[in-house]
């Protein structure tokens, strides 16, 4: 990306910054939309590209998403 002033920008700085407001956002949800949940994904291990996940850090974000769905389950 280049900015008016021509220098160039890497958009993962800016994701440094927006990310926890998003996650922020997100946590919120479940506060203001009935029968919603979030799942926390912090402390999972990436593969090296601060994007996809490692198949360990799969397995255990499955495992706090069924927290999450069982938690909804007990509600309704």
């Amino acid at each position: 990306m280049v900015l008016p002033s021509g220098r160039t920008f890497d958009m993962s700085d800016v994701w440094d910054i927006v990310r926890p407001k998003v996650n922020e956002a997100l946590a919120r949800v479940p506060v203001k939309v009935p029968r919603t949940g979030c799942a926390d994904s912090n402390g999972l291990g990436d593969k090296g590209d601060a994007t996809h996940f490692t198949s360990e850090a799969l397995v255990e974000f499955g495992k706090r998403y069924a927290v999450e769905m069982l938690k909804l389950s007990r509600r309704n």
